[in-house]
């Protein structure tokens, strides 16, 4: 919803011939939209037209065309009928007692242009100069050419009429153009109000309330089209201060644990479950190896498995286990495989098919065969 405010400033009438057209008439107004005064340039149209809606005057040629105006803090000065509008008809305020101002406005953030209401009426002021300035034209028609002489003049009009006008006197270098008013023409009272300092005490009460209004929260949607434009841009290298490029390009040789901040240390060192696993990695982990050849081993791992152990490779626990000195080994000591191959009986073929003679064998080996065999075996010699 837009919220606007339209001052009409005083109308000033200037007749050259009431045939002829009026002067541009200054006019002022204030754009604010929800409640913030609009700043920047805008579009606007202008018309004047009667309580029935009936249009008499409008800017351009057609309802839609526009004139581009800078609008400062919410407030902006036009020259209706200047400014390349449509000129106002001489006649306009004498035929038409009751008019009425209506503002079209767009700042081009694609709502099209928006209706300023409500309509100002023109005030008393511009119809009594007008029937005023009529009148002295009728009564200037009525005086005969060469009626008035100079013997019926005053001598301060005379004094007026007689003197030499300079134009250091015009305080302007120049003619400007018709219906143009320059700095140049102004009074100094005139600039010195216009350069004057508007303090808060000068501002209406509305205009007030505009300024100490409070937004707690602008969103994304308060902002203009060219704003939004500006945040979502991509900003290249280009767009880029000296410094900002200077910090980019430096070189890091080494980035050491220290220059890590807190936050990225603690993410390195967390633990890593199976639910933080992407669902290819799991499929992997997953997956069911039944047989592990040697074929499927690399060639690293088989060399460690083909490589011949030495004592110097071993263990201080392993060698001690080694060392260890176990001075009697009784059959509970042995394996029942052991006890088996010991109990067997042993025949003389056996013997002499065997390879291992009786100077093999300790002294506790030949007795316990001696009870076994027919025949006492003894050590030789």
């Amino acid at each position: 919803m837009m919220k606007v405010f339209t001052v009409l400033a005083p109308f000033f009438f200037l007749f050259t011939l009431v045939t002829h057209a009026l002067v541009p008439v200054p006019y002022s107004g204030k754009v604010a939209i929800n409640g913030v005064n609009y700043h920047g340039n805008a579009e606007f149209t202008f018309s004047l037209g009667d309580a029935n809606g009936t249009v008499h005057w409008r800017n351009g040629i057609n309802a839609n065309e526009r004139i581009k105006v800078f609008v400062l803090n919410g407030r902006y000065t036009v020259l209706l009928g200047g400014q390349g509008m449509n000129p106002l008809p001489a006649q306009l305020f004498l035929e038409q007692d009751e008019l009425y101002l209506k503002v079209h406005f767009d700042n081009n953030d694609s709502e099209g242009l928006r209706h300023l209401a409500p309509d100002q009426r023109i005030t008393a002021t511009p119809y009594a100069l007008t029937a005023e300035l009529a009148n002295l034209a009728y009564m200037a028609r009525q005086v005969e050419p060469g009626a008035v002489t100079r013997d019926m003049l005053s001598a301060e009009v005379l004094a007026d009429l007689n003197k030499t006008v300079s134009v250091a006197d015009t305080n302007t270098t120049s003619i400007p153009p018709s219906g143009s008013i320059v700095k140049s023409m102004l009074s100094p009272e005139v600039l010195s109000d216009l350069n004057r300092t508007v303090t808060k005490s000068m501002l209406s009460t509305d205009v007030l309330s505009d300024l100490n209004q409070s937004i707690k929260v602008i969103t994304r949607e308060l902002l203009p089209i060219s704003v939004l434009a500006d945040l979502n841009r991509t900003v290249t290298k280009s767009m880029l201060s000296t410094d900002v490029l200077s910090d980019l390009n430096q070189s890091i040789k080494v980035i050491t644990r220290e220059l890590l901040p807190i936050s990225v240390l603690a993410d390195l060192n967390r633990t890593v479950t199976k639910s933080m696993l992407a669902s290819d990695v799991l499929a992997d982990l997953n997956q069911s190896i039944k047989t592990i050849t040697r074929d499927m081993l690399p060639a690293s791992v088989l060399t460690d498995l083909n490589r011949t152990i030495s004592k110097s490779m071993l263990g201080s626990d392993v060698l001690a286990d080694l060392n260890q000195s176990i001075k009697t080994i009784t059959r509970d000591m042995l394996p029942a495989s052991v006890l088996t191959d010991l109990n067997r009986t042993v025949t003389p073929q056996m013997i002499q098919s065997s390879s291992i003679t009786t100077a093999q064998l300790n002294e506790q080996i030949l007795k316990y065969l001696n009870r076994k065999l027919r025949y006492p075996l003894r050590h030789p010699g």
